[in-house]
């Protein structure tokens, strides 16, 4: 029996880690664990044999996020047209001008809250401060900077828990998917459900302001932002979305909004700072793009840098992935000349870098105490960064990053702890990126007249 699932998952790839499928019971469910990229290439492009759709509506959307039966219900019976109404709206601010728009404000609350740590050093005649745990400080700023872009800023003085409940919840949502019972992890409920309480909260007040046309359209410290204010009336029109359901819906968005960018953003930082070649050549290249007289970047000119931009497609590579699943809608599905894939119960997601399908395949020997084919040879993941557990189950799907599929976990950085993450490759050349979400990436400028450090 596994309790730490991303533990659990890293032993498991560093056993199987040489491609070979291999099945694992997850909470009284069989999952297959695919690491072969062309058999992923293959899963991924059967749209019309699997369907993620029902493990989406039951396990993510009820179990995971707290939606009601009756939310859930006409999700199932809507034959996907309020997916498409959702996404239609959401790329409206999430791409071209929406998109500068959003990332400014990301930037601007990023620059603010951190600013504010650094007037209080200067204040206590500091200088320069210690950052004991710098994960932590930079998970805590890009979280706050994406959520209030999104939700506005005065929600971070009303519930001082928001960020602290928003990773202890994200980090146990695997759990949460897979139905283990609130018992086993009590403390992951109870910080969802005080997320939904002051979500709900919010709502109400920000739907007060918008409908008294008391609230800034683009964004209001109160109210939000113009995408969660149309997204609240849009859900007002919707059968079966009553205060309970929108509240859901925006802990998605938030979980949807910060699950990679604060990792992301710190393995960018760490791997830049541990580099003075590539740190002088980023610096460079973002000198370039700021006004120093306005303070303000040129959002556009920084995605056309190629060291920039291949700095961030290398860390989205190295040190991101996301999470697919799929069910299987018809009876037998053949993954490839060796194995086919039975039609069984929904499928679960799993925080390992591989796609995850509960399947049967044909002819296989499997050995009596893991139930998992047993190939001629077991080839060990290579040599990895060994606090990073993120880096430690990337090994499988080390050639494919377009098939990176993990929601990572990440080292603390601690003075006692030395870390000695994987060689960083410094690309000679441009490489285009898409951020995986809708915010982009933009390190903070740096202080043009630094303070010497204390001897």
């Amino acid at each position: 029996m596994a309790w730490d699932t991303q533990k659990f998952a890293a032993r498991m790839l560093k056993r199987f880690g040489d491609g070979t499928p291999f099945f694992f019971n997850a909470a009284g469910r069989k999952i297959l664990i695919l690491l072969d990229p062309y058999q992923i290439k293959r899963v991924l492009n059967a749209s019309e044999e699997l369907d993620p759709n029902p493990f989406i509506h039951d396990m993510v959307l009820g179990q995971m996020l707290g939606s009601p039966k009756e939310t859930v219900e006409f999700y199932k019976n809507d034959e996907g047209k309020m997916d498409h109404v959702q996404t239609a709206h959401i790329r409206q601010h999430v791409t071209g001008s929406g998109l500068i728009g959003m990332s400014r404000k990301t930037m601007e609350r990023l620059r603010v809250n951190i600013g504010v740590v650094y007037e209080q050093g200067m204040k206590d005649g500091v200088g320069w401060m210690q950052i004991d745990d710098l994960f932590d400080f930079a998970q805590y700023h890009v979280t706050r900077a994406i959520t209030e872009s999104l939700l506005g800023c005065t929600i971070s003085d009303e519930y001082p828990e928001f960020y602290k409940d928003q990773w202890t919840f994200m980090d146990r949502s695997v759990e949460m998917i897979t139905g283990l019972p609130r018992w086993l992890f009590p403390t992951a409920y109870n910080a969802r459900d005080r997320l939904l309480s002051n979500l709900k909260r919010w709502a109400l007040t920000s739907d007060a302001l918008r409908k008294a046309s008391k609230a800034d359209k683009a964004w209001d410290a109160t109210a939000g932002s113009g995408l969660l204010q149309e997204r609240r009336k849009m859900y007002e029109e919707m059968p079966s979305f009553d205060d309970d359901a929108r509240a859901s819906q925006i802990l998605g968005l938030l979980f949807a909004g910060n699950g990679l960018t604060p990792t992301v953003s710190f393995w960018y930082l760490f791997e830049a700072l541990k580099d003075l070649e590539l740190l002088k050549r980023i610096k460079h290249e973002l000198s370039t793009h700021y006004d120093k007289e306005s303070g303000d970047w040129d959002l556009m000119g920084l995605t056309t840098r190629p060291i920039l931009q291949a700095a961030h497609a290398e860390t989205t590579r190295c040190y991101s992935s996301n999470v697919a699943f799929r069910v299987v809608t018809v009876p037998a599905f053949e993954l490839d000349d060796k194995y086919t894939i039975t039609k069984v119960r929904p499928s679960l997601p799993y925080p390992v870098r591989s796609y995850l399908l509960s399947s049967q395949p044909r002819g296989q020997h499997y050995s009596s105490t893991t139930n998992s084919p047993a190939p001629s040879h077991r080839a060990g993941p290579p040599h990895a960064h060994p606090r990073s557990r993120a880096h430690s189950l990337s090994s499988g799907l080390k050639d494919s990053s377009f098939l990176q599929l993990l929601h990572p976990q990440t080292p603390r950085l601690r003075s006692s702890v030395r870390v000695y993450p994987p060689r960083f490759p410094l690309l000679p050349f441009p490489l285009l990126s898409f951020p995986l979400l809708p915010f982009p990436l933009l390190p903070v400028p740096t202080d043009p007249h630094p303070q010497t450090p204390p001897p």
